[in-house]
């Protein structure tokens, strides 16, 4: 059960309307059972959207339940002027799924390189009726155009990787091709032109490659914020600190540990 330090993190991050929605999992826990007793091929989640079910992965467990949080799907929700959003490493598609019901979101690049989990990020972006407004690319973003060669956890899609941290990473995962596109590429898919972006990275050590990629592509000058995971163990913040100071962003931590969430706002110019 989560401490009182727990919740006080998340109502400095998220307030109260974020504490209920973290004591709401356990509701959201029991209709997840109830879910699954039936067999139910589309799921409810707590971020408001429709899941194709897929009750023997544990990422599609935590994004019917809200293990992730309520702090980027209320910034995403929050966009009051029009925006294009790119998910890096969509999986399931939740924050893609989020981005596209704001009515100011002009369009969605879901990335996603493993085949099984693009299909059915596609299958949800059918399920919710977002295919004009969602495009799902099957590709990793890294700093060159071709293949890498990623782990992938049976029954947690959201470990795939392609940096495996650990000596036994490959013993414990197993291996698929996939197709990469560098950041140059990247600008090149996305329109309209001059809008700004707002980014979501989640790929599981590989952040500094990918902050690189998409920051120094064409794109880079109009991306508004990027949001990421960070693993201390994994990779070198100092760094990032230093890569992000010099491009004009500000950083904010979003949880606690050596394991957590990182947001990077831009300054806007005022005229």
């Amino acid at each position: 059960m989560r401490g009182v330090k727990g919740f006080f993190q998340i109502y400095r991050s998220e307030g109260w309307f974020g504490v209920l929605f973290d004591l709401m999992r356990k509701p959201w826990g029991a209709y997840l059972r109830y879910a699954e007793s039936k067999q139910l091929p589309v799921v409810k989640s707590a971020y408001g959207i429709e899941l194709s079910a897929d009750y023997g992965d544990a990422t599609f467990r935590y994004c019917v339940t809200g293990k992730y949080g309520l702090f980027l799907a209320q910034r995403i929700r929050a966009v009051q002027t029009p925006f294009i959003f790119v998910d890096i490493g969509a999986n399931q598609g939740v924050y893609s799924l989020v981005a596209a019901a704001n009515n100011k979101a002009l369009r969605v690049y879901a990335f996603e390189p493993i085949h099984a989990t693009a299909n059915r990020l596609r299958e949800n972006v059918r399920i919710n009726d977002q295919a004009e407004r969602v495009q799902v690319i099957e590709a990793a973003i890294s700093s060159n155009d071709g293949s890498q060669t990623m782990a992938v956890s049976d029954g947690h899609t959201g470990q795939a990787k392609i940096v495996c941290p650990t000596a036994d990473c490959s013993e414990k995962f197993g291996q698929q091709i996939v197709a990469s596109i560098s950041g140059d590429t990247l600008s090149s898919l996305i329109e309209p032109a001059g809008a700004p972006i707002y980014v979501k990275i989640d790929v599981e050590g590989h952040e500094s490659t990918v902050i690189d990629a998409i920051l120094n592509a064409e794109i880079g000058t109009r991306i508004r914020e990027i949001f990421f995971e960070m693993d201390e163990n994994w990779t070198d913040r100092s760094v990032l600190e230093d890569r992000f100071q010099r491009a004009g962003f500000s950083l904010t931590s979003v949880g606690n540990g050596d394991h957590y969430d990182m947001l990077a706002v831009r300054a806007v110019a005022k005229h």
